[in-house]
């Protein structure tokens, strides 16, 4: 479904005739995050402080080691089992899978607007 969102625009924003290049994708993806973001805006405003902060961390560093040293630190959370609780929740919410012991984001480009708009 993702590589659908993308290809459409693409086609929304580039000519048709020629090669897709670095410059179509950029515009293509702020044309997603356009298309998107009040969906996006609305899973924010459902979430906790600390789940808000777990996904933040996640967007940046990604989901692997979320009990790590770094992924603490990135986070802001101090106790683990807060964070597993969080992440938990965010499960439930259908915003984030694990997936071979790593958290994806279920929209791929949900994660990467979080870090397009500077949270």
């Amino acid at each position: 479904m993702h590589t659908q969102q993308l290809c459409s625009a693409i086609y929304d924003v580039g000519d048709t005739r020629k090669v897709v290049n670095e410059k179509t994708l950029r515009e293509a993806l702020l044309c997603l995050f356009a298309q998107e973001s009040k969906c996006y805006k609305a899973h924010l405003s459902k979430l906790t402080g600390i789940q808000f902060k777990c996904l933040i961390a996640i967007a940046k560093q990604g989901g692997k080691n979320t009990t790590s040293r770094e992924f603490i630190r990135a986070s802001g959370i101090t106790h683990p089992a807060t964070i597993r609780k969080a992440l938990q929740r965010l499960e439930q919410l259908k915003i984030l899978f694990l997936q071979n012991g790593e958290y994806r984001f279920v929209n791929s480009f949900f994660g990467k607007w979080l870090v397009h708009s500077g949270y």
